[in-house]
């Protein structure tokens, strides 16, 4: 490929305006073409819909519409939609003659997984999967170090997150909270969302090779419930990766304050800090890698695929990949009851963009006591039913 790829892109609002925005930078400096667009809501977003007309983007109502209308006339399909339509719509998006670049996770059952990797390698066709850490730059690099033996043995790795989630964040969609639709898998969590791309960034530091992600081997979880939900919305494991890397993981949605997320990596000779807003911070050396905000993240991440189109060479996340978060977060579902909080530890207050917050009293020093001690969450709480 090179000509500057042609993308499509199935959907504007939501985190597609993310991409809407990266996508429409790197038009703007040559690096790629928006040739089209699904926008299903057209009437709330007719002036977006007039912009890109005005920059020769087609704007259609349904994917499907667009993706026959565009045959072979598009190199790469976007796809930041619900978690139970990434397989469908990858695999439509296949058959249009086009790779993907689908976001995390990749689908909600390894059936679906299996499903898009047949049809993708009987169409010889490329997937890129939205963990967008795994395309860093800073990720990759220290991901290298750590195969070449700079930092020593990498012995485990912990991460920690929270982030507050008020009541409409789970009615801003049909699928949010929800572990299916009908007779597809969804399995919405922090595990499978929002704190998805920490779960991945642990699996790919465990792994023995820079393009792979480890397999979890065993595990310990607790998945609770505070919110109204027919998922978790907090949850703390204890994961032992194949090669021998443990992972300690805790994480919620149901708290009053923020906690930014964290990645620690214990080596035998030295200790690596990833925080969201900081980035990197490598202890032995005392050397940083910035972090980058989400704009500059997926420009990177959408270069990093771009490169990878012209040259053929792996880039970020690929199926293969995502697979291996999927196969955990099933496992999750099918071996873990979910428990609810009791009410008792309940509290409810304003949250800080509007809505309602539901926390768990305490749950930020619990779960950061959690991760400092590599303990789970009911070694701090007793009150769930």
């Amino acid at each position: 490929m090179n000509q500057p790829p042609r993308i499509s892109l199935i959907g504007i609002s939501g985190y597609g305006e993310i991409h809407l925005q990266a996508l429409q930078k790197l038009q703007a400096s040559g690096e790629c073409s928006l040739v089209a667009a699904t926008v299903v809501n057209r009437s709330k977003l007719e002036s977006k819909c007039r912009n890109l007309e005005s920059k020769d983007c087609r704007v259609f109502d349904e994917y499907k519409s667009m993706l026959e209308s565009l045959h072979d006339q598009a190199d790469l399909c976007v796809i930041p939609t619900g978690i139970h339509l990434h397989c469908p719509m990858t695999i439509d998006a296949y058959q249009a003659g086009c790779h993907v670049y689908v976001e995390k996770p990749a689908s909600g059952s390894l059936a679906d997984i299996e499903a898009m990797e047949g049809v993708q390698t009987q169409l010889e066709k490329r997937t890129f999967v939205g963990f967008q850490h795994l395309y860093l730059s800073s990720f990759r690099e220290i991901k290298r170090r750590l195969l070449n033996g700079e930092f020593g043995e990498l012995q485990c790795i912990k991460v920690l997150g929270a982030w507050p989630r008020p009541d409409y964040y789970y009615t801003r969609n049909e699928w949010a909270g929800r572990l299916a639709i009908k007779d597809r898998i969804v399995y919405d969590s922090p595990a499978n969302n929002a704190f998805a791309h920490y779960l991945m960034a642990a699996l790919y530091f465990s792994a023995d090779s820079l393009n792979k992600v480890a397999r979890v081997e065993q595990f310990t979880a607790e998945l609770y419930r505070a919110q109204a939900i027919e998922s978790f919305d907090t949850l703390t494991a204890q994961l032992e990766a194949d090669t021998g890397v443990h992972i300690y993981y805790s994480v919620t949605h149901s708290c009053k304050k923020t906690i930014p997320p964290v990645i620690e990596l214990k080596c035998s000779g030295s200790r690596i800090i990833w925080e969201a807003d900081k980035g990197f911070f490598i202890e032995s050396s005392r050397e940083r890698l910035p972090a980058s905000d989400t704009h500059a993240t997926q420009l990177e991440v959408y270069r990093s695929i771009f490169e990878s189109l012209r040259q053929g060479t792996p880039a970020g996340c690929d199926l293969a990949m995502a697979r291996e978060h999927t196969r955990f977060i099933n496992l999750l579902h099918e071996q873990c009851l979910i428990r609810d909080i009791d009410e008792s530890m309940l509290e409810t207050s304003d949250g800080e963009y509007g809505g309602s917050q539901i926390s768990i009293r305490g749950i930020e020093q619990m779960l950061t006591d959690c991760y400092n001690g590599e303990l789970m969450l009911s070694e701090r709480l007793y009150n769930c039913v």
